[in-house]
């Protein structure tokens, strides 16, 4: 992940596939995450934790 900055990106945090397998087993099946909700949503329910 990177956040911007008034200098640019920044690294932020990173995520790993073995920490936050439903995430990444949903990017691998649909490249992108549109989720109305994150909080329910089994795709992004993992980040609730962290």
């Amino acid at each position: 992940m990177f956040q911007q900055s008034p200098r640019g990106l920044t690294a932020g945090m990173k995520l790993t596939a073995s920490d936050y397998p439903c995430y990444f087993t949903a990017l691998k099946e649909e490249r992108t995450i549109t989720a109305h909700d994150a909080w329910p949503d089994p795709r992004t329910q993992e980040f609730r934790h962290s």
